[in-house]
């Protein structure tokens, strides 16, 4: 009997016809997004300025070879965000990753382009050590560079990368009003000195005064902290300004609080704007069992205690841009914020105490001996930033603590000035920053074990799937030889 091809003839032709998918698969990439509001998908705001571009913008990753483990997969949701960008933008958007550690060559180009080793402490295989790496990207555009030289908060890389490529893309710079904030103080003891050297980055500032013509802003921060009068001619143009789509951002208090602890109600100057917009400061003061640590003396020592009417939060609105390399912010002495209902006004709470706070009304109780805590069924959460808009566009953003970025009231940890650069991008930027959400990353590492367990753990979760795999193939095969 002569031997036949036919039967593996449909074989061979579904073979050959899955070479031929898997060639077409090979030049084709596929990528489906299915998180949870396609978490890992970068916003339309991203793709407008991307595809905008007009030259070549250059993305360098300075990454060692011998980062954590811990940062692996970090640097990995890098990479991967990276090759989005340059999916986006084709042949306009460069992207490089380089070893700075590779060579003394390649460590003295990642020094001068402004990024410094970081170091890590781990303990691996019961051994701690002590290492120094680089993690950090630059972004160019021509003869302009933004550097990100430590990337410490990963879930708002793309926040970062895009406002770096808007930045350095942009003809002119926008020209941020400065009103309350005198411009002839000493710079030495200047309290918004620090706030106005990171916006001076990306901006241009001026004062603003009564003959300003406030359309050439586009963004006006007002500081009232009762040291510089208002007049009523004033408040009438911002009034007018942000009714006609201009953004407003004020620092306020619901109640004055001195340096020596005396209360005062403030005066009334900017009612009739907070009366637009439906949002102000109420005549009171938040306090929380969630307070930022403040120093206090008596006459034989010095000590650090939480301070209720010091708010500490992190309680964000995490659909918004804003809280970019932000963990938590500090309100020195803060209200909460009115809502009132208005008719084109649509309003957000940007940001809240912990649900574990409370209020105090006149009298006020602010020596820390004299405060107590009161029972946990009056607990809850308070509003303290709210951004009001209006159908023009126009922003109003209220935060009622005009100690909120003096950075003598501040420690180092607090993210006040940098939520106040983010809010004031987005502001400035007409919204081109809008839309980009924070890329929560959810880690499982394992929990804290001896090295021999950690050991027996990964040989299981490896091993054991492929030992199945292999009875189940063994099994398989002998059934086949049976039947034969």
């Amino acid at each position: 009997m002569k031997p036949t091809i036919k039967p593996f003839v449909p074989y061979l032709a579904a073979f050959m016809a899955w070479l031929v998918v898997i060639s077409l698969a090979s030049a084709v990439t596929v990528r489906l997004d299915l998180s949870p509001g396609r978490t890992y998908t970068l916003a339309k705001s991203t793709d407008k300025i991307v595809r905008s571009l007009k030259d070549i913008v250059t993305i360098t990753f300075y990454v060692s070879g011998n980062i954590p483990s811990r940062l692996t997969t970090l640097r990995n949701e890098v990479q991967s965000m990276l090759a989005e960008y340059k999916r986006m933008g084709g042949k306009k958007i460069v992207i490089k990753t380089i070893d700075p550690q590779a060579s003394e060559e390649t460590k003295k180009d990642a020094r001068e382009a402004g990024l410094a080793e970081i170091r890590f402490s781990q303990v691996e295989r019961d051994a701690y050590q002590l290492t120094s790496a680089y993690f950090g990207l630059t972004v160019a555009y021509g003869d302009k560079k933004e550097v990100v030289p430590q990337l410490t908060d990963p879930a708002n890389l793309e926040y970062t990368i895009t406002a770096a490529i808007y930045k350095l893309t942009k003809d002119s710079a926008e020209i941020i009003g400065l009103a309350g904030a005198n411009p002839d103080t000493d710079p030495k003891s200047d309290p918004y000195l620090i706030l106005k050297q990171i916006l001076y980055r990306q901006y241009v500032m001026e004062p603003v005064a009564g003959n300003s013509v406030l359309s050439r802003f586009s963004t006006i921060l007002i500081f009232d902290d009762g040291s510089v009068p208002f007049d009523a001619a004033l408040v009438k143009k911002l009034r007018d300004y942000a009714g006609k789509g201009g953004k407003l951002v004020i620092f306020t208090d619901g109640v004055r609080v001195s340096d020596t602890l005396q209360t005062a109600a403030p005066a009334d100057t900017f009612s009739p704007l907070f009366g637009d917009w439906g949002i102000s400061p109420e005549p009171n003061l938040v306090y929380t069992t969630n307070a930022e640590l403040v120093q206090f003396a008596n006459t034989t020592e010095r000590f650090l205690s939480g301070y209720a009417p010091w708010v500490k939060t992190n309680a964000f609105n995490k659909k918004t841009p804003y809280f970019s390399n932000v963990i938590s912010l500090t309100f020195p002495w803060t209200s909460s914020v009115l809502i009132q209902k208005k008719g084109n006004i649509t309003t957000d709470i940007l940001v809240a105490s912990s649900p574990q706070s409370w209020t105090q009304k006149e009298p006020f109780k602010l020596m820390p001996q004299d405060i107590t805590v009161p029972q946990k069924n009056i607990f809850r959460a308070y509003p303290l930033i709210v951004r009001a808009r209006n159908s023009a566009n126009g922003t109003l953003a209220v935060i009622p603590s005009s100690r909120f970025i003096k950075q003598t009231f501040l420690n180092q940890g607090a993210g006040n000035f940098e939520f106040v650069f983010n809010l004031v991008n987005d502001l400035s930027s007409g919204g081109a920053l809008s839309g980009i959400r924070s890329r929560n990353l959810n880690l499982l590492p394992l929990p804290a074990m001896a090295q021999q367990a950690r050991d027996i753990f990964k040989i299981g979760v490896i091993g054991i799937p492929s030992l199945l795999f292999i009875l189940w193939s063994g099994l398989r095969l002998r059934k086949r030889s049976i039947r034969r």
